[in-house]
């Protein structure tokens, strides 16, 4: 599963298909700033309960990945 998102555009990928997307997008992730915390996947910043999963590979990338790329990555 990926999230590509930029120029107001996210596109939703599953096994490196493009499988939804929202045109609308009003935040992007130069705006969040450097707030961000390590150790937030999988947990809330609320009290809400930790996530009950394994996670096989987590990557930020500093631009939007092209579908192509993404497929590539869903392949590996």
């Amino acid at each position: 599963m990926a999230v590509a998102y930029g120029s107001g555009t996210a596109v939703l990928y599953t096994d490196g298909r493009d499988v939804g997307r929202n045109t609308a997008v009003t935040v992007e992730p130069a705006h969040f700033g450097n707030h961000i915390r390590a150790g937030y996947l999988g947990r809330s910043q609320y009290p809400d309960p930790y996530l009950k999963a394994a996670f096989d590979d987590f990557r930020v990338y500093g631009r939007t990945l092209t579908a192509n790329e993404v497929a590539t990555l869903a392949r590996s």
